[in-house]
């Protein structure tokens, strides 16, 4: 006897239980799903002939795995509905990730090769796609003046850190010290190897030493300069730009920059991320108890799931299982 005739015969799940799912909910569900159809489909086509099937299957699968009864149900569908979906097909519209000021160093969370959220985003809907890109979000080359740094022959006058999104702010001041190589006393061992792996994976700036004296020309690799360095020598104002983003983070963040004296910093985001897993926790409790945590966000994201979410890992690490239904990914080699 196969696992699903196992769980069947315990009668976990009958047509009278699916028959609860409204057509609406099974979309929403649906429409959740196909913020991760790259990820699912790429193991899913050889199966499939098309993604709504996919859809159907996983849903199954995941409720005979998650033991859904008709006394469950409701509270396995409410658990999905409460997410928030964080799509980023209308981020064209936001202006800082456009990058279109001049004397502004716009600097990504993570570097082009982290395989990170943002780095998806870019690849899909910011970089041109009939045109040769002008204006690398990862461009990394800058000049030297007597009077400061210059990107792209424009003076830095300020830096903005773009996020996809932040919920806490913890992984975004996370981000902020390991690109200002600020050190805080008393961090633990885990969160020491958490900033190297950071600063191994961040976007990083060099020299453009093409224009040099001949004499410089034979260095092997250009100079690398930090960005700390170009606040202090241009004076930048600084800024964190979430294209999501909460109050609660945004506060943490700001704190963080009071702590460290930045008076020239600011936090802004374009979205607001709004549902909480503290208001849904009791119906966590009742389908998967293992994975209660009030104090995240309910979010299903693009491309990829946070790394703190409600889901067991079970249904997100792999897309070759039948029940998942979506994806997380590694980042930064820290999980």
């Amino acid at each position: 006897m196969s696992d699903i005739e196992r769980i069947q015969h315990r009668n976990y799940l009958t047509l009278e239980t699916v028959s609860e799912i409204k057509w609406t909910q099974y979309r929403e569900i649906s429409d959740m799903m196909r913020l991760h159809e790259a990820a699912l489909e790429e193991v899913g086509k050889r199966v499939f002939c098309d993604f709504d099937s996919q859809v159907y299957y996983r849903l199954l699968h995941n409720m005979l795995w998650s033991g859904i009864d008709k006394e469950k149900i409701s509270n396995y569908l409410k658990i999905f509905l409460h997410h928030q979906k964080l799509d980023f097909a209308e981020i064209r519209r936001d202006e800082k990730f456009l990058r279109k000021d001049a004397n502004t160093l716009y600097v990504p969370k993570d570097g082009r090769e982290s395989a990170s959220t943002l780095e998806s985003i870019y690849q899909v809907y910011l970089k041109p796609k009939s045109v040769r890109e002008k204006n690398d979000m990862y461009g990394c080359m800058l000049e030297s003046e007597d009077d400061g740094y210059y990107y792209r022959g424009k003076r830095i006058e300020h830096i903005v850190f773009l996020c996809d999104n932040f919920e806490s702010g913890i992984a975004t001041i996370r981000m902020l010290k390991a690109y200002l190589d600020i050190e805080t006393e008393n961090e633990s061992a885990k969160e020491k190897e958490k900033l190297a792996a950071l600063k191994a994976s961040r976007q990083k700036y060099f020299l453009d030493v093409s224009d040099a004296k001949e004499e410089s020309k034979d260095q092997s690799f250009p100079d690398e300069v930090a960005l700390k360095a170009i606040i202090e020598k241009n004076a930048c104002t600084i800024e964190v730009h979430g294209y999501y983003g909460t109050e609660r983070g945004k506060e943490a963040i700001e704190d963080f920059f009071q702590k460290q004296r930045m008076k020239q910093a600011a936090v802004t985001y374009e979205r607001e991320i709004t549902q909480c897993a503290l208001q849904i926790q009791d119906e966590i409790k009742t389908i998967w108890p293992c994975s209660v945590n009030k104090k995240i966000y309910t979010v299903v994201r693009e491309f990829n799931m946070p790394k703190r979410n409600v889901f067991p890992d079970e249904m997100l690490m792999d897309p070759s299982r039948a029940i998942c239904m979506f994806v997380k990914k590694v980042e930064n080699g820290i999980g």
